[in-house]
């Protein structure tokens, strides 16, 4: 029996995107043993997932990378896969015994010659499909590229019970607006995010909630500031990402910056509007949703960042500030017109 052994230690969204390879490694192997490295914090995207056996959480305050391998060698793994491609995980594929070691090409410099002279290449695969080509010598050439995340029935029970609670079970639309980033420079502006939720709340019987992390507090409290209709809108700020993953789940379509979320709509199958500033989909992060949209000025400066840590000191962030709320709502009513919504009901 194969026992294999898949690397990716961080971050939420890069974590999410990992699940196909998990899906197509359990359909080649049926039988094998498979088991996830990943940050212990991240550690419940995988919890209940039928393509994974194991789920390790990696605590780099308690372990070092001498001792996780020691460790892990005493589960005789026969493949090792590496999709992080970071020192740490390099040097685990270095120590950890097995007969296939395998890892996925990144592409970073071509993302760093885009970011750097806009210089744009034919081939700027999906970073789904970069890792999935890791599998190609175990003989998987072709794999669904949609990421998966299992929800439990507490997690469903959780998002209907907030949205019973919060009066938006029986909202014609539901709309949910995720306006974190980890960086600034790819956060659309609160102001313009208000007003885009007053015009979205304008449409009778619509209602909006806001979703984001503890870090993401201060951001929906100026955003709730400058909302007219604050009764139509919910927020949440104290959910596990399953349970976030389970409130989108139940919204008609996500309105979110290049952020985790993203990924997280298209692994439960709500459609998205994302909006991107510094970052481009030439990186290879976009969302893979049959109906998402991705809102982007292109201006000659952008891309100018890989992850958005890039402060604008030229424009004032226009890549963002220039995308007009009257915009959003376009591509908002226009997903709604195909369809889009809560087809899990």
């Amino acid at each position: 029996m194969e026992r294999i052994l898949v690397i990716r230690f961080s971050s939420i969204g890069d974590v999410i995107l990992t699940t196909p390879v998990m899906r197509a490694l359990r359909e080649k192997f049926g039988g094998a043993r498979i088991d996830v490295l990943v940050k212990k914090e991240f550690s419940e995207i995988f919890e209940g997932s039928p393509f994974v056996d194991g789920v390790i959480g990696f605590d780099s305050a308690k372990s070092g990378v001498l001792k996780l391998c020691k460790e892990l060698n005493k589960n005789d793994y026969s493949i090792v896969i590496d999709l992080h491609r970071n020192i740490r995980s390099r040097l685990i594929l270095l120590f950890v015994k097995a007969g296939r070691k395998l890892a996925y090409k990144k592409g970073a410099m071509k993302r760093r010659l885009l970011t750097a002279f806009k210089i744009r290449f034919k081939n700027m695969p999906h970073t789904v499909d970069r890792y999935l080509s890791a599998l190609a010598s175990l003989g998987i050439g072709s794999a669904d590229p949609l990421p998966y995340i299992s929800l439990s029935d507490d997690d469903l029970s959780f998002a209907k019970d907030l949205l019973v609670k919060g009066g938006m079970s029986d909202a014609a639309v539901r709309v949910a607006v995720c306006p974190g980033a980890k960086h600034r420079a790819k956060r659309y502006p609160a102001a313009k995010f208000a007003n885009l939720i007053d015009m979205l709340i304008d449409d009778p019987g619509a209602r909006v909630i806001l979703i984001g992390s503890k870090a993401d507090e201060r951001q929906i409290s100026d955003i709730m500031t400058g909302i007219t209709n604050k009764e139509c809108v919910l927020t949440l700020t104290d959910g596990t990402i399953k349970q976030s993953a389970a409130v989108i789940r139940e919204c008609d379509i996500l309105v979110t910056n290049d952020s985790a979320p993203m990924h997280l709509a298209v692994s439960v199958g709500t459609p998205l509007v994302a909006l991107f500033g510094p970052t481009d989909k030439g990186f290879g992060f976009y969302p893979l949703g049959r109906d998402d949209i991705v809102l982007t000025k292109n201006y000659s400066c952008s891309p100018c960042s890989l992850h958005g840590k890039k402060e604008c000191v030229k424009y004032d962030y226009r890549c963002l500030n220039d995308i007009a709320e009257s915009e959003i709502i376009n591509k908002v009513n226009y997903i709604l017109r195909q369809g889009g919504g809560r087809e899990n009901e």
